[in-house]
């Protein structure tokens, strides 16, 4: 009970019979009342725990009977929630069977005497009602979006905790997303690039990313943090490289996109004559005749003067492999 005030129901077959209620067994300042009806008795002090109430019937003729002894327990202190939170996030993948962590506590009575009751805020019903349990599931509503769960637990007698509020995020879609290897590009002359990601979620935030060189499962993927770039070194002999990788929500939910490049490490390999008669001109304007014996570049240029190839075009002049035939004449001014 959880209040001082108690009302015991008599009952006696010997209708000429009193009863004596007493809380010491020598039943001094003992209460007398008619049989057969509810009697009010008061506990005598606020001490919380167990209370003894000693009863004993007598008839007219001054007999007595045994005294039987009935215990109460004084409780009016509340529970206390001290925990309450999802298992890994507040962000769920799912509505259904959600499990959910609670820690209650009461001074005056055991975990598995207490009771526990959840129900989704602003909705009838409850999503959990029965006796208390560390760790229950419970199905959220239909649909995607925000809510709170709000949760408390009673002790047996009838004190019930401070409601404590829970708040979650359903978020059933996959992240979405886009990779980009070296800018774009087509081709890389070097196995090390930069990818560019960017993802989004319209449920929760994309909090986490796994890449791979070719195919990708997300379920076993390797994870880190999620950000917008990232240099990475594509693996294997020169040719198509496909870069691959998962997106992950607070949710758990994955996303995957992928990008291709080719690899081609390898320079190209020609050989060049000029026109003219042994190598003389008397014109600025010479005739270049060029022969490629590799197919591998995307881009043939060709430049005047006796220099190493520079990194960058300058003042190439180009072909494109669809113009490579065995011969590609050029004209060059001197």
């Amino acid at each position: 009970t959880n209040t001082r005030q108690l009302t015991v129901q008599l009952d006696n077959s010997d209708e000429a019979a009193e009863v004596e209620l007493s809380w010491d067994a020598n039943f001094t300042n003992a209460v007398q009342a008619p049989p057969a009806r509810n009697t009010q008795i008061m506990i005598p002090t606020d001490d919380e725990g167990r209370h003894a109430l000693y009863v004993r019937y007598y008839d007219a003729a001054g007999n007595r009977s045994e005294t039987k002894v009935f215990n109460t327990y004084l409780d009016v202190t509340q529970p206390v929630i001290s925990t309450v939170g999802f298992i890994d996030s507040e962000s769920l993948s799912t509505r259904l069977n959600v499990p959910v962590e609670v820690d209650c506590f009461d001074g005056q009575v055991s975990a598995n005497q207490l009771s526990l009751r959840i129900r989704v805020q602003g909705q009838a019903g409850l999503v959990y009602d029965g006796v208390f349990q560390p760790l229950v599931t419970v199905n959220l509503p239909d649909g995607d979006g925000d809510g709170n769960l709000v949760v408390s637990c009673t002790d047996p007698a009838g004190n019930t905790s401070q409601a404590n509020t829970l708040a979650y995020t359903v978020d059933t879609g996959p992240p979405a997303g886009s990779i980009t290897v070296a800018g774009g590009a087509d081709y890389s002359k070097t196995e090390l690039v930069t990818l560019a990601l960017d993802a989004n979620d319209p449920g929760s935030d994309v909090q986490w990313m796994a890449i791979a060189n070719g195919a990708i499962a997300c379920a076993d993927a390797v994870y880190q943090p999620y950000g917008t770039s990232l240099p990475w070194a594509l693996q294997g002999e020169d040719g198509l490289k496909q870069v691959s990788v998962c997106f992950k929500d607070a949710a758990g939910n994955t996303g995957t996109a992928n990008a291709s490049i080719t690899l081609d490490r390898a320079s190209p390999e020609g050989s060049f004559e000029f026109d003219a008669n042994g190598g003389y001109s008397t014109q600025t304007d010479v005739r270049v005749i060029v022969s490629r014996t590799t197919n591998d570049a995307s881009l043939v240029h060709v430049r005047r003067g006796i220099a190493d190839c520079p990194q960058s075009a300058g003042d190439y002049a180009d072909f494109t492999p669809e113009e490579a035939g065995v011969h590609i004449d050029k004209h060059l001014s001197a």
